[in-house]
């Protein structure tokens, strides 16, 4: 039996890569590869030792998980990664981490795609 559901997440997955993305590079170490990644948000909300309430906003980056590969290994998003755009001629670093002991990724569209959450750090 079709699974129309999963068939459609693919389908989604592949519409976003194609039609919703620009190109960065993401970067481990000295290793690179580039993709194609529709960006994004996500508003976090913590609550601190001491009680006070912490927001947090993340810039987010939908990225096909077939396509994040290092040294031809697909590979997760990890704490520490980089994510480089090009914009108006000059590279806008983000580095992955999400606050607290928050995941720095999320696997969407049954499991065909990451939404990686970054910072800007330069």
């Amino acid at each position: 039996m079709v699974n129309v559901l999963r068939q459609s997440q693919q389908w989604l997955a592949g519409e976003v890569r194609d039609h919703a993305s620009s190109p960065v590079v993401y970067r481990r170490g000295d290793q690179t590869v580039g993709v194609a990644a529709a960006d994004g948000k996500t508003e976090f909300e913590l609550t601190s030792a001491d009680g006070a309430t912490v927001q947090y906003r993340s810039r987010d980056w939908l990225v096909c998980q077939d396509d994040l590969r290092l040294a031809g290994d697909r590979i997760a998003p990890a704490r520490g990664d980089k994510i480089e755009e090009t914009v108006s001629g000059g590279i806008w670093v983000y580095e992955v981490m999400a606050p607290g002991d928050s995941p720095v990724c999320q696997s969407i569209c049954d499991d065909t795609m990451w939404r990686i959450h970054t910072k800007r750090v330069s």
